[in-house]
């Protein structure tokens, strides 16, 4: 079941990277997409622990909100028309989202460029496997999220139909024990109007 499901995450992130273009460099991990008009979109990145990170990006007209491991914004609401970059330092490891935001925009859509590059204790490490990584590791979780609402659905439905079949049964014998009831009670007042109007004849003494 669960290499079904690693299978599963395999193709869902092939899928996702067609559509997000990814461009490679020495040490360096680039993606350029496109930001639909009244979206936004977000991409994480894990950040191992005392590492540098580069982070520069092309995003004409569009906000760029960086946000910790704690979720805590780092940047927040930043406008460049030409590219920009900022320079942080991982205290301990976790993953950071960038958002590009374009929600302002009603009908154009923008083109994004972005890079992430890492120089530190775990400079060897390719970002770009880690980007990966995590987005199988989020699809998973995500599909595990959906294997249990299933679950619970088909138990809350199981329990359901138990009711309906209990409380079913329970109508058919009250009705059952009903019928009785007014057959008994027909009976009897049959027996009592008919002692009622056909009363016994009474016999005369014969004398000898």
């Amino acid at each position: 079941m669960r290499g079904g499901r690693r299978w599963a995450c395999v193709v869902a992130c092939c899928a996702l990277f067609v559509v997000v273009v990814p461009t490679f460099g020495p040490g360096v991990s680039g993606l350029t997409f496109e930001v639909p008009a009244r979206m936004e979109e977000c991409m994480e990145f894990f950040v191992p622990v005392e590492v540098t990170v580069l982070i520069s990006w092309t995003a004409p007209d569009v906000y760029v909100d960086i946000y910790g491991t704690d979720e805590k914004p780092v940047i927040r609401r930043r406008f460049e028309m030409e590219t920009a970059s900022e320079s942080l330092s991982s205290i301990e490891a976790g993953f950071y989202r960038i958002c590009f935001d374009n929600r302002h925009s009603r009908m154009t859509p923008h083109v994004v460029q972005f890079e992430v590059s890492m120089e530190g204790a775990l400079e060897r490490a390719d970002p770009m496997d880690l980007m990966i990584g995590s987005s199988i590791e989020t699809i998973e979780e995500s599909l595990h999220s959906i294997s249990e609402s299933q679950e619970v659905f088909k138990t809350r439905e199981t329990r359901h139909q138990k009711t309906t079949e209990s409380t079913l049964s329970r109508i058919n014998w009250y009705s059952s024990a009903i019928c009785c009831v007014m057959v008994v009670a027909t009976w009897v007042q049959l027996f009592i109007l008919k002692g009622w109007f056909h009363k016994p004849e009474k016999k005369s003494p014969q004398w000898g």
